[in-house]
């Protein structure tokens, strides 16, 4: 088990422990979907309420070395928590709190990783959370999602979202760019 691994089950089994929906995103995901990471950490998007998440990061901070002064007020002005496994890698949690986000960490999928079952971000949602950025490796990301994952991505679910996002963000070349990725 590499350390990378020991970090995902690490931060899984608490998420799991502790009740909390979740999905992994970014680098770990895009390696289950084909793509080679740009980067080495662990990026999960959790949901938890309001009530809930100012009883969650205090028990993140007892459990993983957080590397923010005030974890609490980090996390309300920014919606991400950087923490560290103890001999282990960074650990992103992003508070998520938009509905596409709560569907999507419902739709995750789930892989095996050492016989742990771990909440996988799908290739669809993966393509949504990244398109929007306008970050030249999150869509190169979305590009290499797509040349790998082309003939199984579920186009009737991603289509009207990726498209509906261009309209509402004011920002045609998103779906233009999506477009041209198939």
């Amino acid at each position: 088990m590499t350390g990378l691994e020991r970090t995902l089950i690490q931060v899984v089994r608490f998420l799991d422990d502790n009740g909390v929906p979740y999905m992994v995103i970014d680098g770990i995901a895009n390696l289950v979907w084909g793509v080679p990471p740009a980067t080495i950490d662990v990026d999960i998007s959790v949901w938890v309420d309001e009530d809930h998440l100012q009883l969650l990061v205090p028990s993140i901070a007892k459990e993983f070395e957080v590397l923010v002064d005030d974890p609490v007020d980090f996390v309300n002005q920014t919606r991400v928590l950087p923490a560290k496994v103890p001999n282990g890698f960074r650990v992103d949690m992003v508070f998520a709190q938009l509905p596409y986000e709560k569907k999507a960490i419902d739709r995750a999928a789930i892989r095996r990783i050492h016989g742990v079952p771990v909440r996988i971000c799908r290739p669809e949602d993966l393509i949504i959370h990244k398109i929007i950025s306008e970050r030249t490796q999150d869509l190169k990301d979305v590009e290499g999602i797509i040349r790998q994952q082309a003939d199984q991505l579920d186009r009737q679910y991603l289509d009207p979202i990726v498209k509906g996002l261009a309209a509402e963000l004011d920002r045609p070349k998103i779906w233009t760019h999506y477009l041209g990725c198939f």
